[in-house]
């Protein structure tokens, strides 16, 4: 708590441009840059700073600091935030408005020189304090996340990790006719380790079969986490498993608690169906008409049609090995649609920058279309694109605004 006190007082003290910028500090410090506090409950903080009266800023930090510490963070995140201005208003009357200060213009210029040097001084005195929570290293509370994820870890003393691991015991699986056991590369684990600013940074990797891969990859979106990569490890595998990458930054206790409803999520699918399904829910008509006409409306692009199916092509601009390389050579985006209009089915590729990723995965996941690969193509390549491989079923027009709508995703991150 003591760090979001600290920057508080920092942002108190110097922020400077009215309440709209200052709620803007707020949003890039806390939730894009130190990811203190998540987008969602940023949003919801601001909708009701803004419909309640009183000062817009004050009232949003006051919510930042209900949000982890309830009561007592919000008191004393208020008081934070308002204390240096209400010094500044005290020393600002006491220069310029008392009655010592009317009848003795001769103090005028000293006091206001002693002004200007405190709030220096206390500018200096916010700024060192930030400087060294955000330097300042913490202990991994490793009892709180065994007791969030209901695990037993292990804490490596040498590279300060914490992980907690989860064997997938609960279905045989066959690679190559051998029944595999956990241990020969079938266990989930997530691991924690402090970062800057008082953080905490988790990676971890989850074993997931077919049907579980989405449900699973939105409940890690809905607590905060991200996800960076899907993949398989063998051949010949019966059911097929899958690996997907998580990640996060912030207090140990968020990034247990995600973990925790990955696990719950994967124990919920496979208590309603202890066989993993076989294939997505919706049947593929045999022959395909698609009206390439909406899709192109919907899209904004121009596409082509083949034996009743339709398909565009978005190419991105990259560099291998210094040499040009566009969207005939494979850096691209594209959606594929087969089917009916009404029961269609569309599959394609998302070429993404870094920061395009986790935007444009919520995107397609909120639209219902599901992820079935996140992995690289190239390497040497300027900028560095990953590849995100989508398979979805639906009205063809609802599919096409999903996929639009990652697409303006991509284009406002760029922005």
């Amino acid at each position: 708590m003591w760090q979001l006190i600290l920057y508080m007082l920092r942002l108190g003290a110097l922020g400077f441009g009215g309440p709209v910028a200052l709620v803007g500090y707020m949003h890039r410090d806390l939730v894009e840059d130190r990811k203190w506090i998540t987008e969602a409950d940023y949003k919801e903080g601001l909708a009701l700073a803004q419909l309640a009266p009183g000062p817009l800023a004050a009232q949003l930090g006051i919510y930042m600091g209900y949000v982890h510490y309830r009561i007592l963070g919000a008191t004393l995140v208020g008081l934070a935030f308002v204390i240096p201005s209400f010094f500044m208003v005290l020393a600002a009357y006491n220069e310029v408005i008392s009655p010592r200060t009317l009848s003795s213009r001769r103090y005028l210029m000293p006091h206001s020189v002693i002004l200007q040097y405190s709030i220096l001084v206390a500018a200096l005195i916010f700024g060192s304090a930030d400087a060294h929570a955000a330097h300042t290293p913490i202990t991994l509370d490793t009892a709180k996340i065994e007791q969030i994820t209901g695990l037993k870890g292990n804490l490596s003393r040498e590279e300060d990790v914490f992980k907690v691991s989860k064997p997938r015991t609960d279905v045989k699986i066959q690679v190559d006719k051998w029944e595999m056991p956990s241990f020969k590369g079938l266990t989930s684990w997530a691991a924690f380790t402090p970062a800057q600013d008082g953080q905490v940074l988790m990676m971890g990797d989850t074993v997931l079969f077919e049907d579980e891969v989405n449900p699973v990859m939105s409940a890690a979106f809905d607590a905060g986490l991200e996800v960076t990569a899907l993949h398989n490890h063998f051949f010949f595998d019966e059911p097929k498993v899958y690996f997907m990458h998580i990640g996060g930054m912030g207090r140990a206790a968020d990034l247990a608690t995600g973990v925790k409803k990955i696990y719950d999520k994967i124990a919920e699918i496979r208590a309603a169906h202890p066989i993993p399904s076989s294939g997505f829910s919706k049947t593929i008509p045999k022959e395909s008409k698609i009206s390439a006409a909406p899709l192109e409306t919907i899209l904004g692009m121009k596409g082509i049609s083949k034996d009743g199916m339709f398909k565009v092509t978005v190419g991105r601009p990259a560099t291998m090995h210094g040499v040009p390389v566009g969207k005939e050579m494979g850096v691209n985006t594209w959606a594929a649609f087969a089917g009916t209009d009404s029961q269609a089915v569309v599959g394609g590729d998302f070429a993404m920058l870094a920061d395009e990723m986790q935007p444009v995965l919520k995107t397609m996941r909120a639209g219902g279309i599901n992820i079935v690969a996140i992995h690289q193509h190239m390497t040497h390549d300027q900028p560095h694109y990953l590849f995100m491989h989508y398979w979805g079923k639906g009205n063809a027009q609802e599919l096409a605004k999903t996929i639009k709508k990652a697409l303006d995703v991509q284009t406002a991150v760029r922005q």
